[in-house]
């Protein structure tokens, strides 16, 4: 879950606390209490998920990231890999983004390269070795029962959910964006991993919705607009069930913040009209008396 051009991010979770806040709403009904992180970069995520009582399993291809990730992983019971995740297996290049002068960002690092975009540059490359989340699970690296799956791979999502094989977590967690942000990721847009996930038995979802500064949330179905990014929340119907209370509350909270923002908007308007207007009218008024 990458700081996006839109967004003020915080440190740690990089301008998306709102999604921590589903997790927790729905983390007491979880059965299993484990979770993956699919490019977990420093952490900040998966320190969160940690903090709900969650075990993990972290992967980040990044070196640089690679070295905090082993450091919490060992600290709390975690494990953590350098594995990308994919599709299925085999070696892909990392594209690494880069500033204009060449300074190694801290996100946006992707398997598929943008050639196009102005605020990062893939001007970097490693060989990475990928693996898919069913090979894993295979392999008794991922466990099955799974709670959580979160994945945010800059454009890669998809492959990743088509790699889950027979897992079916009690919650899965994907980046999207809509037209207009990022050309060269189109296979995250939201309307793919919906038809996905639907096709895997994920009835229920709530998208976490952004546009410039506007946070807010849908549950299905639910339609996007252009330029629009956030997560995509899909729920087990098992979890729906057990859960469905906590989301009903966080939704009508997330709502009435909405609401009060803008209320405050038109308020200030309302105030600044009445200024605009006390100026003109004692514009006229000494007009009047000037004459």
């Amino acid at each position: 879950m990458n700081a996006k051009p839109m967004q003020a991010a915080a440190p740690d979770l990089l301008g998306q606390d709102l999604e921590m806040s589903l997790i927790g709403a729905v983390a007491p009904f979880l059965r299993s209490r484990t979770f993956v992180d699919v490019g977990a970069e420093r952490g900040g995520v998966a320190s969160a998920l940690i903090g709900f009582g969650l075990r993990g399993v972290l992967f980040e291809p990044l070196p640089r990231h690679f070295a905090a990730l082993s450091r919490l992983a060992a600290q709390t019971g975690s494990s953590a890999h350098s594995f990308a995740i994919d599709e299925r297996d085999g070696e892909r290049d990392l594209f690494v983004a880069t500033d204009a002068a060449g300074n190694e960002l801290d996100y946006f690092h992707s398997l598929h390269r943008l050639d196009e975009e102005t605020r990062f540059r893939h001007s970097k490359q490693l060989r990475v070795t990928c693996r898919s989340i069913a090979s894993l699970v295979g392999e008794g690296i991922v466990p099955d029962p799974l709670g959580v799956l979160k994945t945010d791979t800059e454009g890669n999502d998809l492959a990743v959910l088509k790699g889950m094989g027979s897992l079916r977590p009690e919650v899965v967690v994907c980046e999207y964006f809509t037209e207009g942000l990022y050309r060269g990721w189109e296979n995250a847009q939201p309307e793919l991993a919906i038809e996905l996930m639907s096709s895997l038995g994920y009835r229920r979802a709530v998208a976490i919705k952004r546009i410039d500064e506007l946070e807010y949330c849908a549950a299905s179905p639910m339609g996007f607009l252009p330029r629009q990014w956030g997560n995509l929340f899909f729920f087990s119907d098992a979890l729906f069930a057990a859960a469905q209370g906590a989301l009903a509350r966080f939704l009508a909270g997330v709502e009435a913040r909405f609401i009060g923002s803008m209320q405050s908007i038109a308020a200030d308007r309302v105030a600044k009209e009445a200024v605009i207007q006390g100026l003109l009218a004692r514009n006229r008024d000494t007009g009047q008396t000037d004459t």
